[in-house]
């Protein structure tokens, strides 16, 4: 009962967003502007969103290898393009368990590399609010992404203090903490935080390489700031695609660095459409690849500090 109210409770807040942000879209105007973008801009932001799959499926190697678990970067990429692509058609991020089930691991671990993952995901994009905010002078948003990227730290300070009695723990949480290992290595994290940065720089790209299709100025901080927010705002396990809440959020942003008129919500859907039909697409391509194998044990983890 509870599951289905969480459900409910999404699907309410998706319309309500989706309705704030249709009623600012004209789509006669959208149309037109969606069927300018030049080929080669279009061609640029796929290439941007590709390369942030690959340097997050690089990041996700340096996850599982402090976990003990060794992968293959072409095999994990296949498994979080299938993510991605389940995550774009079903709800309540249902493509995790497609992207965890194609490591031939310990479930646990695996779960485990995911949540290290959001940490560093909300961390590096807290930063950018906070960056692209200080830029605009956004002061809201500035100690937003401040308070954020606050938390998101201390989640990471936390999760590398391993205790002492984890060997008491049942097994599935064992699995777990393995899981976190990364903020126990300094090698590790500071690869994994290195392609945290590199991925979400790739959208950073794909958000200014846009923005002059639709005659905007969006300009170095509204790109970092956009950043920020957008994808802020797809983490929330609403409706497939985060549809309604990353466009309606991403608007309100737009409109903090300048950005109106029906170019704004015609830029906030492109952007939104580039986000997630190119990793559908391959996701789809690729999730026979990414089905699930024989499992293998889990190795020891990276000791604390190597």
């Amino acid at each position: 009962m509870r599951r289905h109210a969480g459900q409910l409770l999404a699907l309410a807040a998706t319309a309500t967003f989706a309705t704030l942000f249709l009623r600012r879209v004209s789509w006669s105007e959208t149309g037109a502007l969606l069927g300018g973008i030049p080929a080669g801009t279009a061609l640029l932001a796929v290439a941007a969103v590709l390369g942030g799959m690959a340097f997050t499926a690089l990041r996700w190697l340096y996850l599982l290898r402090a976990a003990g678990i060794e992968a293959r970067v072409p095999r994990l990429f296949a498994g979080l393009a299938a993510g991605a692509a389940v995550n774009n058609l079903v709800p309540a991020r249902g493509g995790d368990v497609v992207r965890v089930k194609s490591v031939p691991a310990r479930t646990s671990a695996v779960v485990g590399t995911l949540a290290a993952e959001r940490l560093l995901d909300g961390f590096v994009l807290a930063c950018f609010l906070a960056f692209g905010a200080a830029l605009r002078g956004a002061g809201p948003l500035l100690w937003a992404g401040l308070a954020l990227a606050t938390g998101s730290g201390l989640g990471m300070l936390v999760a590398a203090r391993e205790p002492a009695w984890v060997e008491r723990l049942p097994r599935p949480l064992r699995g777990f903490v393995c899981g976190l290992a990364v903020f126990r290595s300094r090698s590790l994290f500071a690869q994994a935080l290195a392609a945290s940065v590199a991925l979400w720089l790739c959208d950073v790209v794909m958000y200014a390489a846009l923005a002059p299709a639709f005659g905007l100025e969006l300009g170095f901080g509204g790109a970092f700031l956009l950043e920020g927010i957008g994808n802020l705002a797809l983490a929330v396990p609403a409706t497939a695609a985060g549809i309604g809440t990353f466009d309606y959020l991403t608007l309100l942003g737009a409109g903090s660095v300048g950005l109106s008129g029906h170019a704004a919500g015609a830029y906030v859907l492109a952007v939104h459409a580039f986000v997630v039909l190119p990793a559908t697409a391959l996701g789809l391509a690729l999730l026979w690849w990414a089905r699930p194998r024989r499992a293998v044990a889990v190795g020891r983890a990276v000791p604390a500090g190597s």
